[in-house]
């Protein structure tokens, strides 16, 4: 994350085709990407692909082994819902989502 910190080039928005992307995402970080929804959807790949290469190692760290993307279920075509198969995050550890380089700590407790 940051990588947004500092200026970076302008996203290159290109087609991405979705299932192909969630077995690159599947085979990069052994976590099962089930995809839903449209089979094309428009974005900049690399700054979709680190979002969710970022989203899915801490998802393993807190137990889920698989992610399912959607971008059908949204009324808007440029919202990718992202459900997955943990027990989710206790109240205790919630307050140190948001809070900078706090994620280490956070999957250590």
């Amino acid at each position: 994350m940051l990588d947004y910190l500092v200026d970076a080039p302008p996203p290159k928005l290109e087609v991405i085709l979705m299932k192909e992307f969630a077995d690159e995402l599947e085979i990069a970080t052994g976590v099962a990407f089930i995809y839903k929804g449209r089979s094309k959807f428009f974005a900049d790949r690399i700054i979709l692909f680190r979002i969710l290469l970022n989203l899915a190692r801490n998802e393993g760290v807190v137990g889920a082994n698989g992610l399912q993307i959607d971008n059908g279920r949204a009324s808007h075509p440029g919202v990718i819902d992202i459900l997955d198969n943990c027990t989710g995050i206790s109240n205790g550890h919630a307050e140190l989502l948001f809070r900078r380089f706090k994620g280490q700590r956070l999957a250590a407790i």
